[in-house]
């Protein structure tokens, strides 16, 4: 029969591992849907304390306390929680919050990188290399890079790019011009931003909107009016923008886009890009991207 002792040491040794991971664990906050992508995809899902309005995906971070949207954080919400770690992406804000941020010490990780296709497996490295998994990150970052490149040459391949608006709401909504995440994605995926005279959003409207004679109009949008009977989603975002004015051959072909996809500009942007591709493109062959893990 074991001793006390023995049994002692015993119970001492099995709970090292637990200490060790519990000692491993960092409280870390994200403000930016890419931000809150990344972490998961790296396996640190589990020390997410919060997250901001924009993280959507994946469906365990809808259920996380939330610090505002990412572009209105407050300080004292944030530092509420008593984070090790602030990943912010590069649109976090505003100015005078990140740099109180920065003033406690170095829990602030802002991502400043550019905003090319480029950046999605960089954000990945970053977020690997703050959260000490850089392994983890390349081997996911490649994967990224390797559809990057399955996506240009199969664009590569088209011989017309469609004109393409992207309107961010529907009554009262915005288009996009340059300088904006969906100016980049209709870019990488074989279309022409019929807005690109112009930085960032501006006020549309119906006549704006059939002005440059777009073939495609991508919207993300919410709506609180009440839907129609046997209505899609396009036909109602179509209803909404003002354009069953048109005739339906002169229509622009409306298509409703899922916003925390395409426009985070995180893990899942490569199989977003290519799936936008495919709506734009539908006669070319598009036999699709490897599945990973981190899409959903």
């Amino acid at each position: 029969m074991l001793d006390r002792r023995t049994l002692l040491l015993s119970a001492l040794g099995a709970a090292l591992p637990l200490r060790a991971a519990l000692a491993a664990q960092q409280r870390i906050v994200c403000a930016g849907g890419a931000m809150t992508e990344c972490v998961f995809a790296l396996g640190a899902g589990n020390d997410v304390v919060a997250v901001d309005t924009t993280s959507l995906y994946p469906r365990a971070a809808l259920s996380l306390p939330k610090i505002g949207y990412l572009r209105q954080l407050a300080v004292e919400g944030v530092l509420s929680l008593s984070p090790d770690i602030v990943l912010a992406d590069r649109d976090a804000g505003p100015p005078n919050v990140l740099t109180q941020l920065k003033a406690t010490g170095s829990i602030l990780h802002q991502y400043q990188g550019p905003l090319s296709a480029e950046a999605v497996p960089d954000k990945v490295r970053f977020v690997g290399q703050v959260l000490d998994r850089a392994a983890r990150a390349e081997e996911v970052a490649s994967a990224i890079s390797a559809d990057l490149a399955t996506l240009a040459q199969a664009v590569a391949r088209v011989e017309k790019r469609p004109r393409v608006l992207f309107i961010l709401g529907t009554v009262k909504g915005r288009m996009a011009g340059r300088g904006t995440i969906a100016d980049l994605v209709i870019k990488l995926a074989g279309g022409e931003n019929v807005a690109g005279d112009f930085d960032s959003y501006r006020a549309v409207s119906v006549e704006g909107i059939i002005g440059p004679q777009p073939d495609f109009v991508l919207t993300m949008f919410q709506s609180d009016h009440a839907p129609v009977a046997g209505e899609d989603p396009a036909q109602k975002a179509a209803r909404e923008l003002g354009l069953d004015i048109l005739p339906k051959n002169k229509r622009p072909q409306v298509i409703p886009v899922d916003g925390p996809y395409l426009l985070a500009l995180g893990p899942r942007s490569a199989h977003a890009c290519y799936d936008l591709a495919a709506q734009l493109h539908p006669t070319q062959d598009w036999p699709g991207l490897p599945a990973r893990s981190w899409v959903g």
